[in-house]
């Protein structure tokens, strides 16, 4: 019974979290979406994910009347960035560091825009830079992404350069396994 109660606890926790790392009101997301909608005319659905695929983030479906090729799907979630922690260790105790950001996607799932709207880390601020995340623009899962391959490290953000790398790619596949 104590551990049953724990583990609610520990879900609902988790879950609160995660909702709260979604938000699709934020200036920078609404910016970047006007460029395919300069009308305003669009909503985001969440897209329901299988019980098996766990993500720190939401799926959305961007629809509109007039609808636009180039943006059928959205992600926005967080990577998170701890010094001295494994790459995939998202537990609370590592989740001081981390950035937001939210992928923009064409009809085909192919990556129109990356952005970062929420840097909480001390370090790596450089893949905050425009130009450095244009790189994911084109990206689809069919492809793989290499670091100092097809990625360009930045000096002082090997965490936030790898991180990202990797949960660009993961998602990008996640959109593609769930939206066939």
């Amino acid at each position: 019974m104590k551990y049953t109660i724990l583990a609610l606890l520990i879900t609902f926790t988790l879950a609160l979290r995660a909702e709260s790392i979604v938000d699709v009101n934020n200036k920078v997301l609404k910016k970047e979406i006007r460029k395919y909608f300069p009308d305003y005319q669009y909503t985001l659905d969440e897209i329901s994910l299988p019980d098996n695929v766990s993500v720190t983030g939401k799926y959305f479906y961007v629809n509109s009347p007039k609808t636009n090729p180039d943006l059928k799907y959205m992600y926005v979630g967080r990577v998170f960035t701890v010094r001295g922690s494994s790459k995939n260790d998202h537990s609370p105790d590592n989740s001081s560091e981390f950035f937001d950001y939210f992928i923009l996607y064409d009809a085909q799932q192919v990556i129109k825009s990356v952005r970062i709207y929420r840097y909480q880390a001390t370090h790596g601020e450089g893949v905050n830079a425009s130009g450095w995340l244009r790189q994911f623009v084109g990206y689809s899962a069919q492809k793989r992404l290499e670091v100092g391959r097809d990625v360009d490290a930045i000096s002082g953000a090997t965490l936030s350069v790898n991180n990202i790398t990797l949960d660009i790619q993961s998602k990008t596949r996640i959109l593609q396994q769930i939206t066939q």
